[in-house]
Order: structure tokens, then sequence, then C-alpha cells
């Protein structure tokens, strides 16, 4: 997800990092989506930087953008070629400096990098969801990180980061839940998705995943390629 080929090699990374998982709405205490569908039990994959402190005040939520993870910063092993798609601002003595903040990136609801997604089993079907998976939307996805905030047992943001479709996130987390947000910092997002966009998306979604002629719609051939995201802004 880096644009750069390797870690920083001026030891001003995190360093070794470790991707996590929270999993919660375990049936029959299902999240209801704004579409009103139950979706449960749920996974989030996320990851931590810095140190928290003592009364849990330094904390910054960062929200990756479309195609991005859980994986903002640092490395999973000393021979990964890529950081995190944010390495060159999150870290020590970095623009989100590590040595004074704690760092939370979660992988957004409906993705294909750790959470839960059309990829994901099925419990009741015991096959990947497919395009049987719920549309969620904005909402749903600050719902479902708002989630893992409390079970980390933070009441209080310094500040949440995001971009793009992270930014529109960031709008979602300060309406719903200004008492917790103590500062946005958002670039490039827009309260509402104008229309140009979504020929271009839909036609991008084509050609990330092709049905096959005569292919169930619903049925993943190869789970590991396929992006599929069914959401509403």
């Amino acid at each position: 997800m880096s644009e750069y080929i390797e870690h920083d090699r001026d030891e001003n990374s995190v360093g070794i990092v470790e991707k996590k998982f929270f999993t919660f709405a375990e049936p029959p205490h299902e999240m209801v989506l704004e579409s009103g569908a139950k979706l449960g039990p749920i996974t989030l994959a996320y990851e931590t930087c810095g140190t928290l402190n003592a009364d849990k005040s330094n904390v910054i939520l960062i929200l990756h953008a479309l195609s991005g993870d859980s994986h903002v910063a640092g490395y999973y092993n000393a021979d990964d070629e890529k950081p995190g798609w944010w390495d060159n601002m999150v870290g020590p003595g970095k623009g989100i400096d590590t040595n004074k903040y704690f760092v939370i990136c979660s992988n957004i609801l409906g993705s294909c990098m750790g959470s839960t997604g059309p990829c994901t089993i099925n419990p009741k079907t015991v096959l990947p969801y497919g395009l049987d998976f719920p549309v969620v939307t904005i909402g749903d996805m600050v719902a479902a990180q708002k989630a893992l905030v409390d079970h980390l047992g933070i009441e209080k943001l310094l500040a949440v980061v995001g971009g793009s479709i992270g930014g529109m996130q960031l709008l979602e987390w300060c309406v719903r839940y200004p008492e917790m947000v103590a500062a946005g910092i958002p670039w490039q997002p827009r309260p509402v998705t104008p229309p140009w966009p979504s020929p271009l998306m839909r036609s991008a979604g084509r050609r990330l995943w092709p049905i096959p002629s005569g292919t169930a719609a619903n049925t993943i051939l190869d789970p590991s390629p396929i992006w599929v995201w069914p959401w509403r802004a």
C-alpha cells in the first residue's frame, strides 16, 4: 500500500507491528445496519502504534481511503519490502509522532483486507457472502469503528484523521459522536458523493470482478483477488 519500496532505513519507523482482530455483534446481538439488515458476527482488523498514556488522552484514529487497510505504518517483519501505507507520516518524530500519540487504524467494514466483507464466510450458508453481503454505509463503518474504540476503553479521541472515504468517515464521526472527537483533520472528503464518480466506480468494479458467463452472481471462484464493495456514501 505504500509508495515506498523499502521501509525507513533511518531507524525512524515504528518498527514491527501486529495486525489484530476484534470480533463483536455475535448472534443474536447482530449489528443493525442503516439499511435495516442485520450483520454478525463482525470482525475488524486493526493495528496500533505508539504508547497509550495513563489517562488514554493521546489517541489518534486514522481512517484509510477506499483501497487502504489497517497497515498504516511500520512493518510485519524485518524482511518486509514495504512499510505501512503512511509510514512517511506516522512514526517517531514524524507528523503524527508516535513518541507522543497512540495511533489506531482499522480496516473498514465491508473491505477485503481482514475485516468482515463479501469474501467472509456467511455463518448461515458456510459459503462466502459474495453478493449476499449487505450494503454498508459510511455510517455503518463508523458504528463498527466506535465498537472497536469502546472495546479498547477509549472515551475521547484527541484527533480523527482521514482522507477520501476516510474523510467521509471523519465527518460522520464528528456528527455522530461530537463529544468523543476533540479535533478532526480531513482532506478530500465529500459529505455527499456527486453523480459523476458513480459510473467510474461501477466501471472499475466490473474490471476488478468480471463475472464469467453462466456463473452464479454470488459465487466467488477465487476469493483472493476480489474486491467487492457494495457501499453507499
